[in-house]
């Protein structure tokens, strides 16, 4: 492969000078002043033209290129109208899912306030009950403390 790609490349680099334009006093000797001058001017008209196509294949090209700006701010334009639309669209229904988790949530805390308040009269009773129960065994644990002697009179009288 490195055998053949080197001969083709090698070949590449010494035809291109060869295939190069000639002026038409080459190969003729040296030339003289007139012939020198005659190819200078011959390059600058050559350059001149070779500038004035391209200027006009600018202007050419300026014109499409205001076409083609003009083109994409109205896609620009157009895709913003768009995404404006799908934009306004998403919030409403974003808007509407929490309009709905919202009222969910009012409902199930309103559930969860009356559950609260039935727990608490529950809790209350049963602390209420509790309490009148630790009063009666407090009131009969005293009673049978006036009964019984002081601890630390433990032997006799």
């Amino acid at each position: 492969m490195k055998h053949i790609a080197l001969p083709i490349i090698a070949s590449v680099v010494i035809a291109s000078p060869v295939m190069a334009e000639k002026p038409e006093w080459a190969g003729q000797g040296k030339p003289d002043r007139a012939a020198l001058e005659a190819h200078v001017d011959a390059m600058k008209a050559k350059g001149k033209n070779k500038a004035d196509e391209m200027k006009a294949e600018g202007q050419n090209k300026t014109g499409v290129m205001d076409d083609i700006k003009a083109q994409g701010k109205n896609k620009v334009e157009e895709m913003k109208a768009k995404g404006q639309a799908k934009a306004d669209e998403i919030k409403a229904k974003g808007q509407a899912k929490v309009d709905e988790m919202t009222s969910k949530g009012q409902t199930k805390a309103d559930e969860m306030k009356s559950q609260s308040l039935g727990k608490a009269d529950e809790v209350k009773a049963k602390g209420d009950k509790a309490r009148q129960e630790t009063e009666q065994k407090a009131g009969k644990a005293a009673e049978k403390n006036q009964e019984d002697k002081p601890w630390w009179k433990f032997w006799g009288n």
